[in-house]
């Protein structure tokens, strides 16, 4: 069972939740190219002034690409931190602008073939992204174009700032879930032949699965290859990213299921085979991703035993 988090005092809680509903209103009432200015320059001071999620940022593109300056590791979280801006702004605005429509105007989508043969035979599918590209955008335009989705998400540590993303994310139809304690229900969000959103990329902490990421063991979410193989439903990922403001794309791939194994051996080899493919996905646009979360926090128990007794091995 995943541990929920602290929420913050309520007096912190209303200060964030009002913060956070100026700042979108002004940039509601703004010119877009205004608002995409302003959006931009208060990420820049967030960045300036938040050294901690900078710092673990920074840290994270060095695990990721070796070699490069300080100063280049700086520069590129700064792009991550204007990339986010255009995200917000992109959120705000698409309630006014994209509908069934124009949905295609912003998102061009490829490979819907694996969604609509998964939603003709009745069952489902699980659909496991990462948090790249505008991940919300893409999943309020999907719901656009008539795929049944229901996404299972961490919910905010501020429930009044949950309540009012998901009121942005419900707004055409999506269907949340909270991520603690929702296994037992799956089943019945295939059951009713629904696309169900993961988002894996995160650390899974000691209930996750250790496999590589950018070369490196990282604890994963292993629930999305065992509710596909439990379930006998496609186990999906997707390729998301932007190529313009409000221009996406959103690209479906299938994981297949590895021949020959089973059991304990398929669910390892599904989360790998995921884990993998997101980075590649990654990859191409790594300033779109979200590289603010400690992906690496969780260790390994042989490696976190030796960083625990670093003269252990040596005393021989």
């Amino acid at each position: 069972m995943a541990r929920k988090r602290r929420a913050p005092p309520i007096v912190l809680a209303w200060i964030q939740y009002l913060a956070v509903r100026v700042t979108a209103a002004m940039l509601e009432a703004m010119p877009l190219f205004l608002a995409r200015g302003a959006a931009r320059a208060l990420a820049w001071l967030i960045a300036t002034i938040d050294a901690k999620h900078r710092r673990i940022a920074v840290q994270n593109v060095a695990a990721a690409y070796p070699g490069r300056s300080e100063a280049a590791y700086e520069a590129f979280v700064r792009r991550v931190y204007a990339h986010l801006a255009d995200m917000l702004v992109e959120i705000l605005v698409a309630r006014r602008r994209v509908r069934r429509s124009t949905v295609g105007r912003y998102l061009k989508a490829r490979g819907l073939e694996h969604f609509d043969r998964a939603l003709q035979s009745g069952r489902g599918a699980i659909l496991v992204i990462g948090h790249q590209g505008n991940w919300e955008f893409i999943g309020y335009a999907v719901i656009l174009m008539g795929y049944p989705m229901h996404a299972i998400a961490r919910p905010l540590d501020n429930p009044l700032l949950d309540r009012y993303l998901n009121r942005f994310r419900t707004g055409t139809g999506q269907e949340i879930a909270s991520k603690y304690n929702v296994l037992r229900q799956i089943g019945e969000m295939l059951g009713r032949n629904r696309i169900v959103i993961f988002l894996a990329d995160q650390d899974a902490r000691r209930h996750g699965l250790f496999v590589p990421f950018f070369g490196r063991a990282a604890s994963t979410f292993k629930a999305p290859a065992v509710m596909a193989l439990r379930h006998g439903v496609p186990l999906l990922t997707a390729d998301l990213y932007r190529t313009g403001f409000l221009r996406h794309v959103g690209e479906v791939h299938r994981i297949e299921v590895p021949p020959g194994c089973s059991g304990d051996e398929a669910v390892h080899r599904l989360v790998a085979a995921y884990t993998r493919t997101l980075e590649g996905f990654i990859r191409r646009h790594p300033e779109q991703y979200l590289w603010l979360h400690r992906r690496w926090k969780t260790r390994p128990p042989e490696e976190a035993a030796r960083e625990a007794h670093p003269a252990a091995g040596s005393s021989r």
